[in-house]
């Protein structure tokens, strides 16, 4: 309650609000994606500093905005703190869902460069069973509601025929 009081004054003095950062928990959120009954669920993998997903979240989420038949995940396994910026500094809306957030933390971080696009597609291959060894930022799934894959994009398809690809996948 109190949080949605916040949300009220905040809107009323004039701040935008922008999306929201969840945090569901790996596990919890794949239920949830697995769950949903809706015809389409969309899974995007999104990284802050790539270009193509600085271009194409954008538009994803204005074409899937207010489409009844659609749940669209878009996933980042970035920190909430980073994926919070990038919702204000880009102003985009829309909750995204950060992943495995729990990741251990090495002392040689240095050396052993975490990378977060990587990672957002083990999660897809782990907690959901889609073949995602292709996936990079900017690529998505398309499952339908039994959770079968009906279209998919990889880090080799061009940036351009992204969007025909989802609209051919939820006509």
């Amino acid at each position: 309650m109190r949080k949605l009081s916040l949300i009220l004054f905040l809107s009323l003095f004039g701040f935008q609000l922008y999306g929201q950062v969840v945090n569901l928990g790996d596990a919890e959120l794949a239920t949830k994606i697995k769950k949903s009954t809706k015809p389409y669920k969309v899974v995007y993998i999104l990284c802050d500093y790539c270009e193509p997903s600085l271009v194409l979240y954008p538009q994803i989420y204005k074409l899937l905005s207010g489409r009844k038949d659609v749940d669209f995940y878009p996933i980042c396994a970035q920190s909430s703190a980073e994926v919070e910026a990038y919702m204000e500094s880009h102003k985009v809306g829309g909750p995204i869902y950060v992943v495995n957030q729990n990741r251990k933390r090495k002392w040689y971080a240095i050396i052993d460069f975490y990378n977060p696009i990587s990672a957002a597609s083990d999660y897809l291959t782990k907690f959901l069973g889609i073949d995602a060894d292709k996936m990079g930022a900017s690529s998505f799934v398309v499952l339908n509601e039994k959770n079968k894959v009906i279209a998919q994009t990889t880090y080799e398809t061009e940036d351009n025929s992204c969007l025909n690809i989802l609209k051919k996948a939820i006509r």
